[in-house]
């Protein structure tokens, strides 16, 4: 069932939200309150929101299944998630202790939808991503800034050079992208570090750019990381996304404005310009810088240390080159040998 317009709000959560008006309505409902500024229709068109909407709908049918209220609409989702980001710890301890199984529920998803950031409540054990918290205590916003604490734990003494890039991190190091829709996981390494998990929802963080729920700088930190790993200056980079846009269709939303983030100059690639992600970035290049080729096509891509490339592939050359002579003379003096044997 789908309609159009800013109508759609006043439908069932199972309604889906497909048309740019009532996208925008949507927006100008859970988030204008929030920032202030005005929003357009232009901002909604595919496939700036594709992403988050997708998500948004996975969360809405996720809910359901756990067999809670089937008329709960989009417009009170909405009113939940404003209601809830303007409520002290005091007037949120009751609903956050509440031993109505459904009201608390109903909480946590209004705060999914709203931060992207995976808080539980899910009856069925459904985890939005790999970093999960539970939301016990405390108003929204104390929540999120213990959830994204600004802290530089480990040692900083890495450079990011432009070839880190999530395609090079694949390609070089072998190790897998993994998209996320939990804010949350956002640079995660995972199994052994073999596995990063990347948070693409550029769309969304522009959304939250002006509202105080999220730590001073933290948006704008969050975005030059896309910035980083997702360089809109590098060819190869962005054909690369393109393509695990199409792989990750039907699997993972990813926003394909991520990919068009402003490029960052080479003092905003500093790493002590990190502080929220400070501890990630520095354990990911770490695990980039010390990954050693697997393959023939690793060897040839890892450009990390061009001294050390040129001098492995022109040994490779010179030992090919050699055996192939070699090979040649042999060849041609056993011909010659063959040609005496019959004209004597």
């Amino acid at each position: 069932m789908s309609n159009t317009g800013p109508d759609i709000l006043q439908n069932e959560l199972r309604a889906v939200i497909r048309s740019p008006e009532s996208r925008l309505e949507f927006a100008r409902s859970l988030w204008q309150p929030q920032n202030g500024h005005s929003l357009t229709t232009g901002n909604f068109q595919a496939p700036s929101f594709e992403g988050y909407f997708g998500f948004y709908e996975d969360q809405c049918i996720t809910w359901l299944c756990d067999k809670y209220s089937q008329d709960k609409t989009h417009r009170q989702l909405v009113e939940k998630a404003c209601e809830i980001a303007g409520l002290d710890a005091q007037q949120l301890q009751p609903l956050l202790l509440s031993q109505d199984e459904m009201e608390r529920s109903w909480l946590f998803l209004a705060v999914r939808v709203f931060t992207m950031i995976d808080v539980g409540g899910l009856r069925t054990g459904i985890k939005l991503g790999q970093v999960s918290r539970n939301w016990t205590n405390g108003s929204l916003k104390a929540f999120i800034e213990s959830t994204f604490p600004c802290t530089k734990e480990e040692l900083d003494h890495v450079k990011l050079e432009r070839l880190f890039t999530a395609r090079n991190l694949e390609r070089v190091a072998d190790i897998q992208v993994i998209w996320t829709s939990n804010l949350a996981d956002h640079l995660q390494l995972e199994d052994d570090d073999t596995k990063v998990r990347l948070f693409s929802h550029a769309s969304f963080l522009e959304l939250h750019r002006e509202c105080d729920l999220f730590p001073a700088g933290f948006i704008d930190e969050t975005l030059r990381t896309l910035s980083l790993l997702l360089s809109s200056n590098d060819k190869k980079t962005v054909t690369w996304f393109r393509r695990e846009q199409r792989r990750n269709l039907n699997d993972e939303f990813i926003d394909g404005t991520a990919i068009s983030c402003r490029p960052l100059s080479m003092k905003e690639r500093q790493i002590d310009k990190f502080e929220f992600w400070h501890d990630r970035l520095v354990m990911l290049k770490q695990a980039f810088d010390e990954a050693d080729p697997k393959t023939m096509s690793q060897w040839w891509s890892d450009r990390r240390k061009p001294v050390q490339w040129f001098n492995f592939w022109f040994a490779i050359a010179l030992v090919v080159g050699l055996t192939i002579f070699f090979g040649l003379v042999q060849s041609i003096e056993g011909g010659i040998q063959v040609w005496k044997a019959y004209h004597p």
